[in-house]
């Protein structure tokens, strides 16, 4: 998605799924806001790298040429950025924690 605001809602979206699915996995109860909040701060962690290059390369579309490797590099990184969030929560699970168990954004 050629818009930088969508296209890190819609990898949002995504690993909220794949948390869902991990929670169904695992056997975990499912908040999808405390998960949404969870995956929101971990994501702005990532945010000086990860945002940075989502908006960098989702910029690159408007430079004629330029948008094969725009969504290269969007691609790559929404994927780096979904699979460490996915490893967090696996480890997490594994380890017979809940969603409860990890702070949310805004709370210490």
């Amino acid at each position: 998605i050629p818009l930088p605001i969508a296209n890190v809602a819609g990898i949002t979206a995504v690993i909220v799924r794949m948390v869902r699915m991990l929670s169904d996995l695992y056997g975990v109860p499912f908040e999808r806001d405390r998960a949404r909040a969870i995956v929101i701060g971990l994501m702005g962690g990532a945010m000086p790298t990860g945002l940075g290059a989502v908006t960098a390369s989702t910029l690159l579309y408007v430079v004629p040429g330029s948008g094969l490797i725009g969504l290269a590099v969007s691609s790559i990184t929404a994927a780096a950025c979904t699979r460490s969030i996915g490893r967090v929560f696996v480890e997490h699970f594994e380890s017979g924690a809940t969603l409860h168990d990890i702070p949310a954004t805004g709370t210490t």
